[in-house]
């Protein structure tokens, strides 16, 4: 199958655009279920990689969430701004490559086993890792995979280090920042968890 992608380059280095011959990790879990922990983990080991990078010339993901969450409007109210806002200012400064959309559709596996393709670029940031792991969790669970969200956020923690709390710490904003994209019919999803700016 040709998959037509824009992508950085595996390191992230510069933007570039190919056709690669393979499936993404989202067609083979769903042609191959009993599958599911192997993907899982070559997932979080992409991912995972992908944050030990550095890219000072990429925006910066507060400064990206900020802009988002002020875009909101009068989605919020002034009182929900201020906490999210807060909540983010507080947020630990990190300078790691996060793609801002790590699901499984982004992934494509070359058919001749060659390294796997991460593809859409478009919000990449640098930042905090633990905010790139809240994306792709409220990703997976917005496109029906919540089993397989929950499983994939406690092992990426495993694997990180780092506590489920401290990523669910990011879900109010990255929820903020989903609705601020247009997400009209998961709004009230969306905004069950933006009033829930305290996890911990």
């Amino acid at each position: 199958m040709a998959v037509a992608c824009s992508m950085l380059s595996y390191p992230p280095r510069s933007y570039a655009t190919k056709k690669v011959e393979g499936l993404t990790l989202r067609q083979i879990l769903k042609q191959n279920p009993e599958q599911e922990d192997e993907i899982l983990e070559k997932l979080i080991s992409l991912e995972l990689d992908v944050h030990a990078h550095k890219n000072r010339q990429l925006n910066r993901q507060k400064d990206k969430l900020v802009r988002m969450i002020n875009g909101l409007g009068d989605t919020i109210s002034e009182s929900q701004r201020y906490e999210l806002l807060q909540t983010l200012d507080g947020m630990p400064n990190h300078t790691k490559v996060c793609h801002g959309d790590f699901v499984p559709s982004n992934i494509n596996i070359p058919e001749d086993g060659s390294t796997p393709v991460i593809v859409d670029w478009a919000h990449a940031t640098q930042g905090n890792g633990a905010a790139d792991c809240a994306i792709t969790y409220l990703h997976l669970v917005l496109n029906g995979e919540k089993d397989f969200a929950e499983k994939y956020l406690r092992r990426y923690c495993e694997r990180q280090g780092c506590t489920m709390a401290y990523v669910q710490s990011w879900m109010s904003i990255v929820a903020a920042a989903e609705l601020e994209r247009g997400r009209v019919h998961e709004r009230d999803f969306l905004m069950g968890w933006i009033d829930v700016v305290d996890w911990v």
